[in-house]
């Protein structure tokens, strides 16, 4: 089977000649940065160093996908976050962090508008990467795209971050609500568009909202209900070690 057959065996639970090797967690890449001499801000916003160092998940790497965004941030900064890839540690070779927020008090939450994926952002970079991986691979290697967990894209947009969103969970559910409805559309459009530009599948995670910080309820009603809504849109998604683990839909052309 070619990578591309053994990918979509598996997620449309039919049997591949062997378990795909699927790359999923970005750091991977870090290696290959230091190599290029990249650092993580030339790689996340330059279309050609991007497109470089993602093809080595394959090339270099022998894993079954390419995995796009490289990073966690891509959908916070397309919500208007300003991100910083300076650090004390690690300077241009750490990821990017949200240092200015779009939402810094309640009355703020009418400023959250959802985002163009062709348009705001790296959103635009991310999609060009994806198109040209699809056209060089097209129906050899299959491109896992990624959707970041409505409640994570909250913390990088939202100052505070994780602290005031578990406290706001309990204080004002209301708001909370409106605003992970709005970053869910996001999720959803950016999901669409990837798959537009030729991904086979999307991926998302549970992040930040562990049994350990949040209960069943509130699991339910802030992470599960909002995973459902991406779910059953037209958008292959994965969650991986998460019992909602099903596929939705797989891009037709390579059925």
């Amino acid at each position: 089977m070619t990578p591309m057959q053994r990918v979509v065996a598996a997620l449309t639970f039919d049997t591949p000649d062997r378990v795909p090797v699927g790359l999923y967690f970005q750091s991977a890449s870090q290696y290959d940065l230091m190599d290029a001499d990249y650092t993580w801000e030339e790689a996340l916003t330059h279309s050609r160093k991007q497109y470089k160092i993602v093809e080595k998940h394959y090339t270099k790497w022998g894993a079954d996908n390419f995995f796009l965004p490289l990073d966690f941030r891509a959908e916070g900064e397309a919500f208007g976050a300003k991100l910083s890839y300076k650090l004390r540690c690690g300077e241009g070779f750490r990821m990017p962090i949200s240092t200015e927020f779009v939402i810094n008090s309640y009355d703020d939450i009418d400023k959250l508008q959802v985002f163009d994926p062709y348009k705001d952002g790296r959103l635009p970079t991310i999609l060009n990467t994806i198109d040209k991986l699809s056209n060089k691979y097209a129906n050899k290697v299959p491109v896992i795209g990624f959707v970041n967990n409505p409640v994570d894209i909250l913390a990088d947009i939202y100052a505070g971050r994780y602290e005031t969103i578990y406290t706001d969970l309990l204080k004002n559910p209301d708001f909370i609500h409106r605003a992970l409805t709005v970053i869910t559309e996001g999720c959803i459009e950016f999901g669409k568009a990837m798959v537009a530009s030729g991904a086979t599948a999307i991926a998302t995670v549970i992040g930040g909202t562990t049994n350990q910080v949040v209960s069943p309820d509130q699991y339910k009603e802030f992470v599960a209900d909002y995973h459902q809504k991406i779910l059953s849109s037209p958008v292959t998604v994965i969650i991986p070690g998460d019992s909602l683990k099903r596929t939705i839909e797989v891009a037709a052309r390579h059925l």
